[in-house]
């Protein structure tokens, strides 16, 4: 998860990737999956973050159950993100 300060607020990305290794791979250190944090650390500043936290989980469940063929999956991306300001995911 990746948060900054905007003008109004908060905004910033859920991302969850891939439950195998080449999805790591594929996507580490990229905008996808960053090898550090933010500049301005609002992740470890902001109490406002739960419900992101909870999202961020129900994701992952989600992606790992498609992984072992629980629930159907319709593409092969490697990686999802939610955009908090647009409420997209990409």
């Amino acid at each position: 998860m990746g948060l900054d300060r905007s003008l109004v607020g908060l905004s910033g990305f859920v991302r969850i990737t891939g439950t195998d290794r080449k999805a790591y791979d594929d996507n580490v250190g990229s905008a996808r999956l960053p090898v550090e944090n933010a500049k301005e650390n609002e992740y470890r500043k902001q109490a406002q973050i739960t419900e992101l936290n909870a999202l961020n989980a129900v994701m992952a469940v989600v992606r790992f159950k498609q992984h072992f063929k629980l629930l159907d999956r319709l593409d092969e991306a490697a990686s999802y993100i939610f955009d908090t300001a647009t409420m997209e995911i990409d």
